[in-house]
């Protein structure tokens, strides 16, 4: 037990410090009189995954929280990846990035990161890059934070008028945590260094987490979704 609440606490302790930024607020970036919200992520999104919990997951609760105030539309789906191919396309970050352009989002949220660590780490995260992929050389764990960067860049391009909050990604309890951990905080404060002075992204730090916040290992329960729901839900609104 020592241990994980080691890694809680110094996971969740350190990113704020790091992501101190220039103030973002989410509004109506496309002028259509509308404020839309697009969630992207993996598993701790995916609203079908996440329906077993009461409220449903973070983004769910993020909508209900907000009402008529903004739009919220759930795009996130099990085994989400950013850098990592994956066999189902609903999973990639780029696909689910279409489905936000075709919603005519204004603000996009990414909670990925956690899975395309966990396959860098094992020697299974096959390239975005076909030539790459071809070849058949995975993104190793020390490749992965610059795939990583290069991906979220290619996403920030492809969308020139929404605008970007990327979820850092919350530390793990072992068994998984003892492996990925790490990593996942290597890259979390990479981001919030990277963005701290950018206009058109901004991070958002994991909330503090207990073990009572996690369903397993990997997963948030109810009482984590709602903790990451307040969180992005304050980067986006001030509230």
């Amino acid at each position: 037990m020592p241990l994980v609440w080691l890694a809680l606490a110094g996971l969740a302790g350190c990113a704020p410090a790091l992501a101190a930024q220039v103030p973002q607020r989410a509004t109506d970036e496309n002028g259509d009189g509308r404020t839309v919200v697009a969630c992207l992520g993996d598993s701790n999104t995916d609203p079908v995954f996440n329906a077993r919990l009461p409220g449903g997951g973070w983004c769910e609760r993020l909508a209900e929280s907000v009402g008529s105030t903004a739009e919220v539309h759930n795009f996130g789906a099990g085994g989400g990846t950013i850098a990592c191919d994956f066999p189902l396309e609903v999973s990639l970050a780029a696909h689910q990035l279409d489905q936000a352009i075709a919603a005519d989002a204004d603000v996009i949220v990414l909670a990925f990161i956690t899975n395309d660590v966990r396959y860098a780490l094992r020697s299974d995260c096959a390239s975005l890059d076909p030539a790459r992929r071809a070849s058949g050389r995975p993104i190793t764990a020390e490749q992965i934070d610059r795939e990583l960067s290069r991906r979220l860049h290619a996403l920030v391009r492809r969308d020139k008028v929404a605008r970007f909050w990327i979820v850092l990604a919350p530390p793990a309890l072992p068994p998984d945590g003892d492996v990925i951990n790490a990593k996942i905080l290597e890259i979390d404060q990479h981001l919030a260094r990277r963005y701290a002075k950018s206009r058109r992204v901004a991070v958002i730090d994991p909330p503090p987490l207990e073990p009572a916040d996690y369903a397993d290992s990997l997963h948030l329960s109810a009482a984590g979704q709602e903790k990451r729901a307040r969180a992005v839900r304050s980067a986006l609104f001030g509230w």
